[in-house]
């Protein structure tokens, strides 16, 4: 089966996606798109259920000498500045581990309560106003603090994922300066080891494929598909290559390294390229159409189930 190129394909280049509809009775177009709420009612999968034990931890159990690692030098910002300088960087608290040392309950000046949470770096105590009152924390998780990230639970995660065999779910590879390559979808790798991470996404994973390929992801505490890059999002426990014997290895590769060929069904476009942020759906006189956009400007075309055209969009 020869791989198309958006390029080679004149036709879609050309027409905008209203264009291909018209040609078709078109009964609506949606969004693919399930709610946090539908997405937390899925059954759990092995994924999620393998580290259902690894997650944030209530405040009311926090012990004194919990540790905390600071994403970068901003993060003192969330403290009070009393005593602080001005430019954050003098302080370079990016990096530091925080050891968490209790609470105190300050007034504010109408008369309400405010709790702050203190943190010792072994030199000097910072302290972090929640503009809470303590009946009102009782759901504060260790993975709530903004720019901190829990190094229990990095322990944790590193404990439980070291030396362990999984798959990829995902080609966003990061090398060992921290940029981003083509990597590639449901290849083996080996778990080297697990690192705090940034503001965004508080954990590094570390693993290398059987080529030598040392990489990391991006990853989040989040356990659901409705958290943003969790653990069942990136790896899976099983060669997902055994749930497809019927697909030929040329395909297969094709989909590792999320490309699309023509005549490839719905379920291969999807483990290629993930979900549509769109769909049209039709029909003609004697064929089903359903036409996919992706928020990269990609767009399929099946035809009774089955990819007859891709390119991309124009504006």
């Amino acid at each position: 089966m020869t791989l198309r190129r958006s390029y080679l394909f004149p036709v879609l280049a050309a027409l905008s996606l209203c264009s291909l509809t018209a040609c078709y009775t078109v009964d609506r177009t949606k969004k693919i798109e399930l709610t946090k709420s539908d997405l937390k009612t899925i059954a759990p999968s092995a994924e999620e259920q393998f580290l259902a034990d690894v997650k944030g931890v209530a405040l009311d159990n926090w012990l004194p000498g919990r540790r905390f690692q600071a994403t970068d030098d901003r993060a003192l910002l969330l403290f009070s500045q009393e005593g602080m300088p001005a430019d954050p960087a003098e302080v370079g608290i990016g990096g530091k581990t925080l050891i968490y040392n209790g609470i105190n309950a300050k007034l504010r000046p109408d008369g309400t309560e405010d709790i702050v949470l203190l943190f010792f770096d072994g030199d000097k105590t910072y302290q972090l106003p929640t503009g809470k009152k303590g009946s009102e924390l009782t759901n504060y998780l260790s993975t709530d603090l903004p720019m901190m990230v829990d190094i229990e639970l990095v322990d944790a995660l590193n404990a439980k994922l070291s030396g362990q065999k999984l798959w990829t779910r995902s080609s966003l590879w990061y090398d060992d300066k921290g940029e981003r390559f083509a990597g590639e979808k449901f290849v083996a790798v080996k778990i080297l080891g697990v690192e705090p991470g940034n503001a965004e996404f508080p954990v590094r994973v570390w693993f290398e494929d059987d080529r030598g390929r040392r990489s990391f992801f991006w990853m989040s505490f989040g356990r659901s598909a409705a958290d943003s890059r969790p653990f069942a999002s990136l790896f899976s426990m099983t060669d997902p290559r055994l749930q497809y014997h019927d697909v030929e290895d040329h395909i297969w590769r094709l989909i590792q390294t999320g490309k699309v060929a023509q005549g490839m069904s719905k379920e291969l476009c999807r483990l290629a390229l993930g979900n549509p942020s769109e769909v049209t759906s039709g029909h003609d006189y004697s064929r089903l159409i359903d036409i996919w956009t992706y928020p990269d400007g990609r767009v399929l075309r099946f035809e009774d189930g089955v990819l007859e055209v891709y390119g991309m969009k124009r504006d």
